[in-house]
């Protein structure tokens, strides 16, 4: 709720994988922009971090 009370003065940036239907119970749907990354980039780069390295077994 915090982070809500935040957004009422200035833009915030969440990253985050909550579903769109939940935020749109949480937060006006005018407010939210969704960015997703190609499924190659995803693979290519972030689940290259150390702390995700074997993750590329569980993703399809």
């Amino acid at each position: 709720m915090d982070v809500l009370q935040m957004g009422k003065e200035k833009p915030i940036v969440v990253d985050t994988f909550m579903e769109p239907a939940f935020l749109r119970e949480i937060v006006n749907p005018n407010r939210v922009v969704y960015l997703f990354a190609d499924d190659d980039l995803i693979r290519a780069d972030y689940l290259n971090r150390d702390h995700l390295r074997g993750m590329k077994d569980f993703v399809p």
